[in-house]
């Protein structure tokens, strides 16, 4: 618990408007780049493949958001001070403890949360549009989808969450930046029902990177969760009874 309570020791070296700027660089170019390389990709081929066309798009832009992290990072402090190293086998149990807790923390906390939008009559959606598009796609769709998902997304997401904008935040204690940055989480995925638990998760990853000091440890257990959302999708649509 200590350990996940110090800040890393590179927190001490930051300048805030470089992180800011750097946060927002990587997110609003990957956000933008998708949505110019989904405009150009439909106008060619035509909206018979529009999830495909979609997650291609995506897929490229995370990729493009993955390059602008790493090469910030690189060029602040250097490969050393990256915190990414092949994971041991304690950090793979570390992380699939850490996925164990995060998805009955949000188990919990979605049928909570559930009976309160219910009961204030607030409308909300019962699935995320991702796992909407992954039972609509074709095979190749699901895969693609599959990889961006599993492969891709995780890694962006946890340098963009877990080390960019928890270091803007951890000059106030680690306790308020893991807070901040699993809200901050929570509301950019933009799936109500799923809000509480979502901000749980990303408290739950942090916690695993602030304890590991490794970003792939907080990785694993995001494509893990993801693999496994996606999975379980894919079971309800083969078998429609499944739940």
């Amino acid at each position: 618990m200590r350990r996940i309570l110090l800040p890393p020791l590179w927190c001490r070296d930051l300048n805030r408007w470089q992180l800011i700027s750097l946060f927002l660089l990587a997110w609003g170019g990957q956000f933008v780049s998708s949505q110019l390389l989904m405009g150009a990709f439909l106008a060619a081929a035509g909206e018979d493949n529009h999830i495909f066309l979609t997650w291609c798009a995506v897929l490229l832009s995370e990729i493009l958001g993955i390059v602008i992290l790493l090469a910030g990072w690189k060029n602040f402090f250097g490969r050393n001070r990256m915190d990414m190293r092949p994971m041991r086998s304690k950090e793979w149990k570390l992380a699939l403890l850490g996925l164990g807790i995060a998805v009955l923390g949000s188990g919990a906390l979605s049928a909570e949360w559930e009976f309160v939008l219910e009961f204030f009559d607030i409308p909300y959606s019962e699935e995320q549009e991702v796992v909407d598009m992954f039972r609509n796609s074709g095979v190749y769709g699901k895969i693609l989808i599959g990889f961006t998902a599993v492969a891709v997304v995780p890694f962006f997401e946890e340098l963009l969450f877990r080390r960019t904008l928890f270091a803007f935040f951890a000059r106030w204690g680690n306790l308020t930046a893991m807070i901040l940055t699993s809200v901050i989480f929570g509301a950019v995925h933009f799936f109500l029902l799923g809000l509480p638990a979502l901000c749980w998760i990303g408290f739950v990853f942090q916690a695993l990177y602030l304890r590991s000091r490794n970003v792939f440890v907080s990785t694993a257990a995001h494509a893990m969760l993801n693999f496994c959302a996606l999975f379980v999708a894919l079971l309800q649509t083969i078998f429609p009874n499944f739940t």
